[in-house]
């Protein structure tokens, strides 16, 4: 089908370009002769955006260069079947869980699932159960589900026809998926991962084991996140015959642009080939252990790490900052310094480091201005997030729609109320309260806290310094 050497959509659009082409057709800016004065730096790139005309395949119903380019991917990362994705891994989640789930199946779902995923199950028309993940009792972060867990939901739902897991998760801490998939597939179940953080894996075994390496049916993945491609690309894989790619073919050709990027196209193609390159040449994570240890005597810290049976990211960085200071406000000082952080927490900033051998550009000297800058505080920190605590071990969805309006009403006054639309702290996308659920008084005070130490939620409304969330109308009577 071609070489690994090969990269068919970036020289598919190449020739394309080459050639002079004199553009009548979409987009608008003519192969970048007609655009705003603003941007004429985009003038290299602008080239490369086109339109399925002849020769360039599409990616609905390809044939040529997509086609080759997908096998090749799906060669790189050991799948039965890839398709490249151009609505981000959020399409992927979409039509995994359509293609895999029936209206009214039973589904174990992974609470700390990102939103998309929980989405899926909602349009799918499935029956979530939702399972608490195991949490570390140290930095309460969550570990993944456990084969324990699903023993005990199996025993209690008979009927579940399947798994959704997130793994990695966002801090690149990684499940046992091979025991998960033994089981599963044991009770004729389908497993299917979100792996959104965890593209890069199959480029080197010193990172954790990919999900289709250990068994999952399918997987999603952001190629943009961890690898070098553009945001909102990503990849679809499918493996054995489970789940029908009759059907993922037919949802995604639902759910995605019917006009896709060939920027994204051309940089998923690219970002496979990147990740062959690096399986045979070799990734080496001693430079990135080295600047790890530089970066810890700067803080005075190790970097927090998961237990020892938890296969950690190396590339996910999380900082613990100073006691008495949040991750908020140290993500705030750093950015003072043009250091971005990927998320913040209670406690840490987390950063995403790049898959390359070389030194990675990591500031210390200004790290060391912002540790220097925090003075000593006697203060609390505020509380972690605590899913034992927020969320039953085991509970089932409530996605039916009652009978009756809703209304906006302030944060604190949703106690005992039921949610009429979810409230998501983002990063990281994983929903504090779903449509229908309870809103009690644990997680208000959680997304109080939330607001007050910088973290941000969608689903709600701000209104100078109040913030409101959307509740069902009391029932009458």
């Amino acid at each position: 089908m071609g070489s690994q050497q090969d990269q068919p959509i970036v020289r598919m659009v190449q020739q394309h370009i080459t050639g002079r082409p004199v553009s009548l057709h979409v987009p608008g800016h003519k192969n970048g002769t007609v655009f705003p004065a603003s941007l004429t730096e985009w003038e290299k790139i602008l080239p490369y955006d086109l339109t399925e005309i002849a020769g360039l395949d599409d990616l609905h119903e390809p044939e040529e260069g997509i086609a080759e380019a997908e096998h090749l991917a799906a060669e790189v990362f050991g799948a039965a079947k890839t398709w490249f994705l151009i609505n981000g891994s959020t399409a992927g989640n979409l039509a995994m869980v359509m293609a895999a789930f029936s209206p009214g199946d039973q589904v174990l779902v992974q609470r700390d699932a990102h939103k998309s995923v929980m989405n899926a199950v909602k349009l799918a028309g499935a029956r979530a159960v939702f399972a608490r993940p195991e949490i570390d009792e140290t930095t309460q972060l969550s570990i993944g589900i456990s084969r324990e867990i699903l023993a005990d939901a199996w025993a209690r739902y008979p009927s579940l026809k399947g798994v959704i897991i997130t793994s990695p998760s966002y801090e690149g801490w990684s499940s046992d998926i091979s025991s998960l998939a033994e089981f599963v597939h044991g009770h004729n179940g389908v497993l299917l991962v979100d792996e959104a953080h965890g593209a890069h894996f199959a480029a080197s075994p010193q990172l954790p084991k990919e999900a289709l390496a250990q068994g999952a049916d399918v997987v999603v993945q952001s190629a943009h996140k961890m690898l070098p491609a553009l945001t909102m690309s990503a990849y679809l894989h499918a493996s054995g015959s489970r789940v029908s790619r009759e059907r993922l073919s037919y949802y995604l050709r639902m759910l995605q642009s019917s006009s896709p990027s060939y920027l994204l196209l051309a940089s998923l193609d690219a970002a496979r080939h990147y990740v062959h390159t690096i399986q045979h040449k070799g990734w080496c994570a001693e430079q990135l252990s080295v600047q790890k240890q530089e970066l810890e005597a700067v803080i005075g810290s190790r970097l927090i790490q998961p237990p020892e049976h938890v296969a950690a990211d190396p590339l996910k960085w999380l900082v613990p900052v100073p006691e008495g200071y949040t991750g908020w406000e140290v993500q705030e000082a750093l950015e003072q310094e043009d250091i971005y952080s990927e998320l913040a927490g209670s406690s840490y900033v987390l950063w995403a480091l790049p898959l390359t051998n070389g030194r990675i550009d990591i500031p210390l000297k200004a790290v060391r201005r912002v540790w220097a800058g925090l003075e000593l505080r006697d203060v609390k920190r505020a509380p972690s997030f605590s899913m034992s605590e927020l969320f039953p071990r085991l509970s089932e969805g409530a996605w039916e729609e009652e009978p009756g309006g809703e209304e906006w009403i302030l944060l604190e006054s949703a106690e005992g109320r039921n949610a009429a639309a979810p409230l998501v702290p983002y990063p990281p996308g994983i929903p504090l309260w779903l449509e229908g659920e309870y809103v009690d008084v644990e997680r208000i005070r959680y997304a109080r806290d939330l607001l007050q130490n910088g973290g941000r939620l969608q689903g709600g409304r701000k209104e100078d310094d109040r913030f409101f969330v959307k509740v069902k109308h009391r029932k009458k009577g």
